[in-house]
């Protein structure tokens, strides 16, 4: 386990430092040395993922149902 000291519930993509321990803990299994520390990234650093509304039913398609 390590801490990251910086904001946020999900730190992935927040700086290498997380990204390289989560990486290697899921390709490998490998935990990180008892006690690393992960400096924060500044929000304006970081990557945060933009997300694009699902698009609404479309008629003909499982699933879609007429009112």
């Amino acid at each position: 386990m390590f801490t990251y000291e910086g904001w946020g519930h999900r730190i992935y993509d927040h700086g290498q430092c997380a990204v390289n321990g989560i990486d290697r803990y899921l390709i490998s299994l490998e935990l990180p040395t008892p006690g690393t520390r992960c400096p924060a990234i500044p929000p304006t650093q970081a990557k945060i993922p933009t997300y694009k509304p699902l698009p609404g039913p479309v008629p003909g398609l499982p699933g879609w149902v007429r009112s």
